[in-house]
């Protein structure tokens, strides 16, 4: 038999098999095995005691070393009001985040979208982190990623951007909450329409009829111009098809 002394981890002694169960990957390979999960605050390397015994019951004991890491903080919800906006539109966003050394620090991580790190504020009493923020005005339409950064009380930082549920209070095993994309801290960004400046009223000489003048507008937009039309509607030149018609860019 094989044991190993997991006092250190709050677990005491626990027997290892070699019969492909509870770890173990092969059956007789001369390799035993137990699980191991870690319920408390304990991080970095353990030593532990391993006894063995042969079928003469002679006894051997030794030492095993266990690095048990700290994961950093996790999100286990998010509320995010609205869910969907324009570039440069003010939202309202407030997470929950756990650790068992406790949360120093919370931060929304703009700078891969064309923003800044945004310093989330804590809510006295509670989990939870809110702030009020505008997205970058340079972001791209589209479904977009909100990352956040979290720091624990032992200085260890974490990124991420998917709400987990903690299957046993604040600790492991975390699982991610069932309904896919819904977990994922997401905005859809809106994409506005192109800015359309218009000249002053254009005024036709009586002495002009039958002629064609040009009529030119200023078009802007951050994602590009693919295309402008009028309806000339009464102005319409005879033999010209009515409706919306093409206006151009190219100098011609």
């Amino acid at each position: 038999s094989v044991e190993v002394d997991l006092t250190a981890l709050g677990l005491g002694w626990r027997t290892m098999n070699d019969r492909g169960i509870d770890g173990d990957m092969a059956v007789g390979d001369d390799l035993w095995s137990t699980t191991v999960s870690v319920n408390d605050g304990t991080i970095g390397d353990v030593v532990l005691p391993v006894r063995m015994v042969d079928a003469f019951t002679t006894v051997m004991n030794d030492t095993a070393a266990l690095t048990v890491a700290n994961p950093g903080p996790r999100m286990t919800g998010f509320d995010l009001v609205p869910d969907r906006a324009l570039r440069a539109a003010s939202l309202i966003l407030e997470v929950t985040v756990v650790d068992q050394h406790g949360v120093d620090d919370v931060s929304l991580d703009l700078t891969a979208l064309g923003g800044g790190v945004e310093t989330m504020l804590p809510i006295e009493g509670t989990d939870r982190w809110n702030l009020n923020f505008p997205l970058p005005a340079t972001v791209e339409p589209g479904w977009v990623d909100l990352v956040l950064e979290m720091t624990d009380g032992l200085g260890t930082r974490s990124t991420t951007n998917t709400a987990v549920n903690p299957a046993n209070g604040l600790v492991g095993p975390f699982m991610q909450v069932d309904g896919g994309g819904a977990t994922d801290l997401r905005v859809l960004v809106l994409n506005d329409a192109p800015t359309i400046h218009v000249p002053d009223t254009l005024v036709v000489n009586g002495g002009d009829r039958g002629s064609c003048v040009t009529y030119t507008v200023s078009v802007e937009d951050m994602d590009g111009v693919r295309s402008v039309q009028i309806d000339r509607g009464v102005l319409t030149p005879i033999g010209s098809s009515a409706g919306w018609a093409d206006m151009r860019d190219d100098g011609e």
